[in-house]
């Protein structure tokens, strides 16, 4: 996992895991047995080789916390040269042989940030604000410049839409350098100062590596429908990544006890489940055909492709009240917008295209209203379109919104962190409760409650009363992906669970 190449590309070192171990971290040549440089019971992460390539510096987690931590692959001395002040980092790189810069967190609660780190008194300064809060979001895999000057990063506005970014150290100034929108899994530095990227611009399931100019023109595509994930070079003449083999299914378990139940069998993946109003037919997410697609299970289980989706990328089913339809937002031309897929003929309506990107289409149980959220460049906000087409905006700083069965609105925001209940007649929102860092995509309201997944232990499904706001542990769910979405019904929860899972490493060189 995580592969670091080191400056002349003859060492990698990467974070292995043995059967019951959480992850230590390896160092070997490429043709080398590999040696392990942290102790057993110690979960390292986000290794980065120094310049010089006497130092890694890597995270490190344990029943003490989470730490910054430098080591010397030679003779394995460790020490510890920061600290973080949340669960993980989102990223480690070097500035020089004194600095690091990390991806760090103000608080558990706030979005990722870079920060200069000084080795020798462990002091950090925050370098960027992303202006959002929440898991997976914010500013992430930092990859300074050559001269050193810049520093390249990862900005995540919104689950599953980034972009890169370069930030000037001499002033401070950020901007933006590309408008993919897309989902990005790993930056690194390429040859001749450009940039390689683990991105799914053109494939809503796979992740391919992508190489462009500091000015994000130029695409070059790497790898073909590699999956690759965290890339790592110090020149471009030879990337290291990661390629992620994995099988994910549609999975049914009692919120009480017992066993989970499989829905789907596949040898892809199957995801972002969502049920049908009468209950009796299930919509997801699967690239089952080799590319992103809207599917539709029956009651007997069998399942058919219902969409064709060429260039765009699908997210966040919703059926129509009438059951005739299931909503979509699609990514094309860099941003999101809102569709719709007849579920009998399978013919695909936008049904606009406007400037800014809209996410999470959500039918009110009577019909009369469509609720999206609409990314409005600064916020993200709530908006609701009548059957006549008049748009509405019903709240700021609005990640997602569901509506209960008695048609009141529930809303997770960003800044304010935590879930609230809207009164559409007077505009009104009133907290419930708190429940820090879950994402977006891992909750849902049913059955007099929020159900969540917890954001520090994601296999932990949480329950939110709506009248009391308390909050209590319900189940473990082995497997679980957060990010794929869950629904709870009847006394039940369904989820996506990861079946099988392999990693390797790879290497590929940009000769354009």
């Amino acid at each position: 996992l995580q592969p670091a190449l080191s400056a002349n590309g003859a060492w990698l070192a990467y974070v292995g895991q043995p059967a019951g171990d959480p992850g230590g971290l390896y160092v070997r040549t490429l043709r080398g047995e590999a040696r392990r440089l942290t102790p057993p019971g110690v979960e390292a992460s986000r290794p980065a080789w120094s310049p010089d390539m006497a130092r890694l510096a890597f995270v490190q987690k344990d029943a003490r916390g989470c730490a910054v931590m430098v080591v010397s692959p030679l003779d394995g001395a460790i020490r510890q040269v920061g600290t973080c002040r949340a669960a993980d980092l989102g990223g480690v790189a070097w500035l020089d042989a004194d600095t690091l810069v990390v991806a760090d967190r103000a608080s558990p609660e706030a979005g990722f940030r870079l920060s200069r780190l000084d080795l020798e008194t462990g002091r950090l300064k925050p370098l960027t604000d992303s202006g959002v809060a929440g898991p997976y979001l914010g500013d992430t895999d930092p990859a300074p410049s050559a001269d050193g000057k810049r520093v390249f990063f990862v900005r995540t506005s919104t689950p599953g839409v980034a972009d890169v970014y370069a930030l000037d150290l001499a002033g401070g100034k950020v901007r933006r350098i590309t408008r993919d929108n897309a989902s990005i899994h790993g930056l690194t530095r390429g040859r001749d100062d450009r940039l390689v990227v683990a991105s799914n611009r053109q494939s809503g399931a796979s992740y391919s590596l992508w190489s462009l100019n500091a000015r994000g023109s130029d695409w070059r595509r790497l790898t073909e429908d590699a999956r690759a994930e965290y890339p790592s070079s110090s020149d471009g003449e030879a990337i290291a990544f990661q390629r992620r083999d994995w099988q994910m299914g549609l999975w049914s378990a009692p919120l009480d006890a017992g066993e989970p139940e499989r829905l789907t069998s596949t040898s892809r993946r199957d995801r972002t489940a969502a049920p049908s109003p009468d209950g009796k037919r299930l919509a997801f997410l699967s690239d089952r055909s080799g590319s992103l697609q809207l599917w539709v299970a029956e009651a007997d289980g069998r399942a058919h492709q219902v969409s064709d989706f060429r260039t765009e990328m699908p997210r966040e089913p919703a059926w129509s009240p009438d059951g005739r339809s299931v909503y979509l937002s699609v990514r094309s031309g860099g941003q999101f917008d809102l569709g719709r897929v007849d579920v009998a003929t399978g013919a695909f309506q936008l049904l606009a295209h406007t400037p800014a990107s809209e996410r999470y289409p959500l039918w009110s149980r009577d019909g009369a209203r469509l609720y999206f959220i609409r990314d409005e460049g600064s916020r993200l906000s709530l908006y609701e379109r009548a059957a006549d087409g008049r748009e509405r905006r019903l709240v700021e700083d609005a990640v997602r919104a569901i509506e209960a069965e008695d048609g009141v609105l529930y809303v997770q925001r960003l800044a304010a962190p935590g879930f609230w209940r809207f009164d559409r007649a007077s505009g009104k929102l009133s907290k419930i409760g708190e429940l820090a860092a879950v994402d977006p995509r891992s909750w849902t309201v049913a059955e007099g409650a929020i159900w969540a997944l917890d954001g520090a232990q994601a296999d932990q499904l949480l329950r939110l009363d709506l009248t009391t706001g308390v909050v209590a542990a319900v189940r473990s769910l082995p497997g679980v992906y957060p990010r794929a979405g869950l629904f709870v019904r009847d006394g039940r929860v369904v989820f996506s669970r990861v079946e099988s899972e392999n990693v390797d490493v790879y290497t590929v060189a940009d000769r354009a």
